[in-house]
């Protein structure tokens, strides 16, 4: 009679973990899923016209960051000077010109 109990006491952990590794993995998923729209990869329609500030210096020839409030909320992407042979410090004003690879490639306002 104890083996059964304690038999029976496995198979109610190994349901238990299971149950709770899958609420586990459907909560991760939909964290990621509200991450990814929060957080967009740049692409050349939602991003072209933007107008943004340098928050992180784009150095000349390199690659900094910019800013910009995106649905509400400040939205920031990787970017890098279009055309320019110096970068920008952080407060410039740009807007960007294209997106290539995920960085926005931008032009001062100015």
């Amino acid at each position: 009679m104890t083996s059964l109990v304690q038999t029976g006491d496995i198979a109610a952990l190994v349901a238990i973990a299971g149950g709770a590794a899958t609420v586990v993995g459907v909560l991760g998923a939909l964290l990621t899923s509200w991450l990814r729209q929060r957080d967009p990869v740049p692409d050349e329609p939602s991003w072209k016209g933007v107008i943004g500030v340098v928050a992180v210096p784009i150095p000349a020839g390199g690659v900094g960051k910019i800013a910009h409030h995106r649905r509400g909320a400040r939205a920031a992407v990787a970017a890098r000077m279009h055309d320019e042979p110096t970068g920008a410090p952080v407060g410039t004003r740009v807007v960007v010109i294209e997106v290539r690879d995920g960085v926005a490639l931008v032009a001062p306002m100015d």
